[in-house]
């Protein structure tokens, strides 16, 4: 093999394992609880449903917002890589 194509694989070996570490790796960067709350709040189904009496913000692998309204409860699952919801379920 000669050293310019040693080279070239080298480069794509080291390319592969940098993009690998960009998009599986890397800890989530939690944000503020306030944050979690207006995205929740963002959702259609919690935001027709009032106002809260009760907010509860856990963090772990996602992180859950539960929501305790007047006539409702609703659990909110967010990525906190990127913050997309994943899941909105009432409980």
């Amino acid at each position: 093999m000669s050293p310019l194509r040693a080279l070239a694989v080298g480069l794509v070996l080291l390319l592969g394992a940098v993009l690998a570490v960009g998009t599986f790796g890397g800890p989530a960067q939690y944000g503020a609880d306030e944050d979690y709350i207006a995205i929740e709040r963002s959702q259609p189904e919690v935001f027709r449903a009032g106002t809260p009496r009760a907010v509860n913000v856990q963090r772990g692998g996602d992180v859950v917002v539960d929501f305790v309204l007047d006539r409702a409860r609703y659990r909110v699952r967010i990525d906190p890589r990127t913050d997309p919801v994943t899941k909105v379920e009432p409980y």
